[in-house]
């Protein structure tokens, strides 16, 4: 009896210990929160103190800020709910999500951590990214904004309709107008919003602006009407030359995306074919003709990209086929159901239909299914790749 007093005694005692252990991890752990906490005010009060003597600079500390507390306060992990209403784009977002609707911006940090909700009111909201900034603006309208994941960056008015705007990673940002004397105008900011350059175009609208990694070169992608026929004109920049380095027509093509491989060659994925050029001469370096294939969705990642062929109405026929820089077929993947959206992501292939999210490594294997319980609308490169549907935004691998 005696010696089972002084068991439970024991035991007693080593869970008084373990508790106090626990107490003190607790107690630990709270002060280093507490003490990053501290530091990230300071931080920000030192960064808000010095602004605009090194603009630069603490633009990118202020974005080493914005990690640093998304990584010290984490969300509780994906799934999330999604409440968008009508969406219009979502991209990953430094390892995050960035979604935008009708009424808002939301971002989300790795972790699932909803960073900002950002009302905007525009009419036909658009956005585009550079890095770690979000700038949302209201096509046709005269307003945008430039977000970051903690802060707002810029709210800005034009005296003419926005036609569309671009970022490079590096914060440089071109918005192309409409303008009073021609047809439309670029103006060109650096990472502090200070105007570094100016072109205008006597007939064309910029369709879309993309910037090379340098944030000095970027090229334009003009809507072109020869002859009655529709095309995309390519003007090449550089903001250090006051006139434009270079163009391309591409008589019957719409430029979809483009990416900037370095400083000299730009891949450009159009609806009919996809092609690299020299962004000093305007030469064609390589192509790949779809053959009068319908292009269904697409994809860059580094030097490849994902191209999706088919017919909506036959789906037995789909297919996917990843090329590289160099026009170069990498693998051909027979589908045989309807797409919704395509990524490439960590040497794998992701292809989104309605119920389901197929991975494919690069040489065509099937790897992984995700069923969905609800209807999928888009894939997002983030961290781990993301899937938005009706309800929820899901993270494909654990």
């Amino acid at each position: 009896m005696e010696q089972k007093k002084q068991d439970t005694a024991t035991a007693n005692r080593r869970g008084s210990d373990m508790s106090k252990i626990e107490q003190i991890r607790r107690r630990r752990h709270e002060k280093r929160l507490r003490t990053a906490a501290l530091l990230v005010l300071v931080l920000a009060a030192v960064l808000a103190y010095l602004g605009g003597l090194f603009a630069p600079s603490i633009n990118f500390l202020s974005e080493l800020l914005d990690t640093a507390q998304s990584a010290m306060f984490p969300g509780e992990g994906w799934p999330m709910r999604n409440d968008t209403q009508n969406l219009v784009r979502a991209e990953g977002l430094v390892g995050g999500a960035a979604l935008l609707d009708q009424s808002d911006l939301v971002l989300y940090s790795p972790s699932a951590k909803e960073l900002r909700r950002v009302p905007h009111g525009y009419a036909d909201p658009a956005f585009t990214m550079g890095n770690a900034r979000v700038c949302i603006y209201n096509r046709g309208g005269k307003e945008l904004k430039v977000e970051s994941r903690s802060r707002n960056l810029l709210d800005k008015t034009y005296d003419y309709p926005i036609i569309t705007v671009g970022m490079s990673d590096g914060g440089a940002m071109a918005v192309a107008t409409k303008s009073e004397r021609y047809l439309s105008e670029i103006t060109v900011y650096d990472a502090s919003f200070n105007e570094s350059y100016y072109c205008y175009l006597a007939e064309e609208y910029p369709v879309s602006i993309h910037f090379a990694s340098d944030g000095k070169r970027f090229a334009a992608a003009c809507m072109q009407v020869s002859n009655g026929d529709f095309g995309t004109k390519l003007r090449f920049y550089d903001i250090r030359e006051e006139n434009q380095v270079a163009e391309v027509s591409l008589p019957g093509a719409v430029v979809l995306d483009a990416r900037y491989l370095d400083t000299k060659t730009i891949l450009v994925v159009s609806d009919r074919f996809v092609a690299t050029y020299d962004c000093t001469t305007g030469a064609e370096r390589a192509r790949y003709d779809y053959g009068g294939q319908t292009l269904l969705a697409m994809d860059i990642a580094r030097k490849n990209i994902a191209l999706v062929f088919g017919d909506e109405k036959r789906v037995a026929i789909n297919r996917c086929t990843v090329i590289d820089s160099e026009m170069q077929p990498v693998c051909n993947i027979a589908l045989g159901y309807s797409v919704k959206d395509v990524m490439l992501k960590n040497e794998a292939v992701y292809v989104l239909n309605e119920s389901t999210v197929r991975e494919y490594d690069l040489l065509g294997v099937p790897q992984k299914q995700y069923d969905l319980e609800t209807k999928g609308s888009v894939l997002i490169d983030a961290k781990h790749p993301l899937v938005v549907t009706a309800k929820e935004i899901l993270q494909l691998i654990e």
